[in-house]
């Protein structure tokens, strides 16, 4: 009898059964856990994208100074950069400080302070849980509120570091004191 491939395959197929159904079944389980988790990915970056989405509410565009003030910055900047794209723009301050609640004497540290007037709330999302400071007013998150102890109606003090043209770790900066090498 004549050994040909086909028969040298099927007789080596045959005696090694177990380890070929191993590498199978090793196969199909690392595919499907390569596509379950290519298709958790995939929705989850879909989903986390839409919540970005619903949470920027009217915003397309930003304009961000990257630390520093612009120069003549002015709240009617913004009022002229929608002039000439023709959309609503609103003005927003991003500075980082700390708040105290008046009354229990809580700080929080690290907090960011956003200014905006009427014109941002009118780009926000609508939504009804959004509330919308009238009047002087702020909005704090939960996190805050817990660290602070705020409730609503509390007087918060806002500290936040002066702006200025050099950075406060700068070498010629007039907030750090001189230091004198002694003999």
């Amino acid at each position: 009898m004549t050994m040909t491939f086909w028969t040298l395959a099927r007789r080596s197929f045959r005696y090694h059964w177990r380890a070929h159904l191993g590498v199978l079944l090793g196969a199909a389980v690392g595919t499907a856990v390569l596509v379950g988790a290519l298709a958790v990915g995939d929705c989850m970056r879909a989903s986390l994208r839409a919540l970005a989405l619903s949470r920027l509410g009217r915003t397309r565009l930003t304009l961000v100074a990257g630390g520093q003030y612009f120069r003549g910055f002015r709240a009617q900047l913004a009022q002229e950069l929608g002039q000439d794209l023709h959309t609503d723009c609103a003005p927003v301050l991003l500075l980082p400080g700390s708040a105290l609640d008046r009354a229990t004497s809580q700080r929080a540290g690290h907090v960011q302070v956003i200014g905006v007037d009427d014109r941002f709330w009118r780009l926000a999302p609508r939504r009804p849980e959004l509330p919308q400071p009238w009047n002087r007013g702020a909005v704090i998150n939960t996190q805050m509120a817990r660290t602070t102890g705020a409730k609503v109606g509390d007087e918060l003090l806002i500290y936040m570091d002066k702006p200025s043209a050099l950075p406060r770790d700068a070498a010629l900066s007039a907030e750090q004191s001189p230091t004198i090498a002694s003999p």
